[in-house]
């Protein structure tokens, strides 16, 4: 009966501290796009689509 008991805090507990720190976490607030997707994929937004078409114009797109 003591036996389970502890075991119930301890797993009670260690639950506790991971919730914790997956909370503690911070989610990126951008995004980040790959331009060579951009003119063909749906859920890319179109502003993002024009400043790829203003990157791969200019001589700074480097393709790999």
């Amino acid at each position: 009966m003591k036996q389970s008991i502890v075991v119930s805090i301890l797993l009670l507990t260690v639950t506790i501290i991971i919730i914790s720190i997956l909370n503690m976490i911070s989610v990126p607030e951008y995004k980040v796009y790959d331009c060579s997707m951009a003119e063909f994929h749906p859920d890319y937004p179109t502003e993002v689509r024009e400043e790829c078409r203003k990157i791969r114009a200019s001589k700074k797109y480097i393709t790999i």
